[in-house]
């Protein structure tokens, strides 16, 4: 098991998956992660949208 399998089962956050870890000159722990869904639904209409057609 290495770190990334160790810290992505202590934050427990479900559908992601850690990119990077990274140690800043604070010393503070910079942990990157993204969700491995492909989609979710619109806020406004309901319609399934993927990150190719998110826009603000």
């Amino acid at each position: 098991m290495d770190i990334r399998d160790i810290i992505a089962k202590l934050l427990d956050i479900p559908n992601t998956e850690i990119e990077s870890i990274k140690l800043n000159e604070e010393n503070d722990v910079i942990i990157t992660v993204r969700s491995t869904i492909n989609g979710t639904r619109c806020r406004k209409c309901g319609r399934k949208i993927g990150q190719t057609t998110w826009s603000r």
